[in-house]
Order: C-alpha cells, then sequence, then structure tokens
C-alpha cells in the first residue's frame, strides 16, 4: 500500500511537470488567433502578428501575441512553410500556453518575404548620372552628349524591402581609362545596410568640339593657327585635351601626329628657348648681393623649366632655373 501511495505521487508529480510550461507561462483567456494560409513579410524576423489574425477584448494582450518571435525569414524572393505545432511551441518558450488560446484557421502557413528589385535600367540610370557628375567636375568646357554603355549585361540587383540607396565608384584608382572603358564600383544598400557590391566595365561616349590636326605634324614642329581646327569627336573620359586655339598655338609638338588626330596635353610642351649647349649667364642672387658667371647648358629648357648647367670656371654642374634665351637662375 505504501508503495503504491508513492508510485501515485510520483506519478502525478510527472504528470504536473509534462502540462506546466518550463517558462511559467501564463494562461491567455479571452484571445482567439486565426492562422492565414499564406502570408508576406518584409522584416527579417516572422512575428505571429505577420502570419495570423489575433481577436481579444484585452488590447494589451493583442499587442504582446503579435510581438510573438516565431523564426528568422527566409531570404528576399524566398518562402518558407511553418506547421502551427511549431508555433505553438515558439509561444510556449515565451512564456505564452497556447492550449488556453481559441485556434482556427489553416495548420499549414507560407510565408514568403517581399523583395524589391533594381532593373538594369535603373542601375544603368545610376552610372550616367555619376559620370555626367564627374564630367562636370573635371571640365570647364561643355560637351554636346554623353553616352554611357554597359559592356555586358548587367543583371538586376535583387534586395530585401526598405530604402535603397545606391553609391557609384570609378574603379580606376586615378588611373586613365583606355579607350573610354571605364569600370565602375556599385555598393548598394537597404536601409543604411549594405546588401551588394559590383563592378561592371562601361564605355563612355563623350561628343564634343576639340581641336584635331588639319595636317600631319612632325615631331618638334611649333603649331601654327592652321594647323589645328575644331571637329566633333568622341573623347571618353580624357580631360587634358584642348579646345581653344590660343592654349594650343605657339607650343610645339613631341611626337609626330597624324592628319585628325585629338591633341592632348602630353603631346605638346612649350619650345626651348634655350638648347643643350649654348651659353648662358648664371645668376645667383638674394636681396643682400647678386653674382654672375658663365655657363654652358647641359640640356634644352623652356622659360620657367629647371636645366642642369655646367658652371665653366668651376667645372661644376648644378640646376637653374630659365629666365630667358640667355640666362638662368640658381635658388639661393
Amino acid at each position: 500500500m505504501r508503495y503504491t501511495l508513492r508510485f501515485l505521487l510520483i506519478s502525478f508529480m510527472f504528470f504536473i511537470l509534462a502540462v506546466s510550461d518550463p517558462t511559467q507561462a501564463v494562461p491567455t483567456e479571452k484571445a482567439s488567433i486565426v492562422m492565414n494560409e499564406k502570408a508576406v513579410i518584409t522584416g527579417r524576423v516572422i512575428l505571429l502578428g505577420d502570419i495570423a489574425s489575433i481577436e481579444s477584448s484585452d488590447e494589451e494582450l493583442i499587442s504582446t501575441l503579435k510581438k510573438i518571435e516565431i523564426c528568422s525569414a527566409a531570404g528576399p524572393g524566398f518562402s518558407q512553410t511553418l506547421h502551427i505545432g511549431y508555433i505553438k511551441s515558439r509561444m510556449r518558450q515565451q512564456g505564452i500556453i497556447p492550449n488556453s488560446i481559441k485556434w482556427s484557421g489553416f495548420e499549414r502557413i507560407e510565408v514568403n518575404t517581399k523583395v524589391q528589385r533594381l532593373t538594369p535600367q535603373e542601375l544603368l540610370s545610376y552610372a550616367e548620372a555619376f559620370i555626367k557628375t564627374q564630367r562636370s567636375k573635371n571640365s570647364i568646357h561643355s560637351v554636346s552628349s554623353v553616352k554611357v554603355r554597359p559592356m555586358t549585361d548587367i543583371r538586376p540587383a535583387t534586395l530585401p524591402y526598405g530604402k535603397v540607396a545606391v553609391k557609384v565608384q570609378s574603379a580606376l584608382s586615378g588611373r586613365p581609362s583606355v579607350n573610354g572603358i571605364v569600370p565602375l564600383r556599385f555598393t548598394i544598400s537597404v536601409d543604411g545596410e549594405e546588401r551588394e557590391k559590383r563592378t561592371v566595365l562601361f564605355r563612355i561616349e563623350v561628343l564634343k568640339e576639340v581641336l584635331v590636326t588639319s595636317r600631319i605634324l612632325a615631331r618638334h614642329k611649333v603649331i601654327e593657327v592652321d594647323d589645328v581646327q575644331l571637329a566633333l569627336r568622341d573623347i571618353g573620359m580624357s580631360t587634358n585635351i584642348f579646345s581653344q586655339k590660343d592654349d594650343l598655338v605657339g607650343k610645339r609638338t613631341k611626337r609626330a601626329i597624324s592628319e585628325g588626330s585629338i591633341i592632348a596635353g602630353n603631346m605638346v610642351e612649350m619650345p626651348p628657348i634655350i638648347e643643350q649647349g649654348d651659353i648662358v649667364k648664371i645668376i645667383i642672387e638674394s636681396p643682400a648681393f647678386r653674382i654672375t658667371a658663365q655657363g654652358k647648358a647641359r640640356q634644352a629648357g623652356a622659360c620657367g623649366q629647371t636645366i642642369r648647367v655646367v658652371n665653366m670656371l668651376s667645372m661644376k654642374e648644378i640646376t637653374a632655373q630659365v629666365i630667358d634665351e640667355n640666362s638662368v637662375r640658381v635658388a639661393f
């Protein structure tokens, strides 16, 4: 008899533990939950309020039930199926007794995560806006048109729902573009969080009236007015080019230039006024004194350039700045 009573007592204790919630859940009377067949969410976490309709005379209870976290959401554009048994177990873990609630609706719920997409055309428009901004910053002359063409197909960007921001940067890191081809780096964020990075090659066509050669120009040819003319050309991302004759006439070519070529800044230079081997006057001066000596130019130089000169008296080589066709100055 004693063992029988002890067995009954132990069995009753196990029964109490089995039906009791380990988190000391509080009954939630006067609430009913209708489970939806399908639901679409925008956040990263699925809440009970996202997938069910909740009714109760207690507004605070409704708010509490809606905020119960079920699980993490699937990725953007994906879905997952939740069983009502799993949902009830998640409620128990968060202090709610599901058996005290009136349940109805579907036992399986398909939950889709809302997605938004940036189309290829939208991404192209971001690239065009970036290129036009860069052109306006780097050029004082207006252009006739700017065309931006992707070298390959642009794939759409699949993103979670939220406020989208796109940052575009050049991936050249200061290097010049080749044939107008520029890699652009896209950084795409949603609600301030970076979601995707990608680099796309674009061909930049910028039409502008610039100076081109009207005939073949030999090396070291001093450019005259009739040697160049204005023409509408695709200059790509180049900025160091000439569109005013006054900026180019009087300079000389560093190399031979074929007819019809665009003239860039690195193709010309000011002609030297002192040639290698010329005898020059070396001037060393300060506010207190002035010294002159005869020297011999070791290299040619234009006005303002620094060249190597040999002091004919000491036979030492020094560097000096060209002042005019006869004189150089040594910094003191």
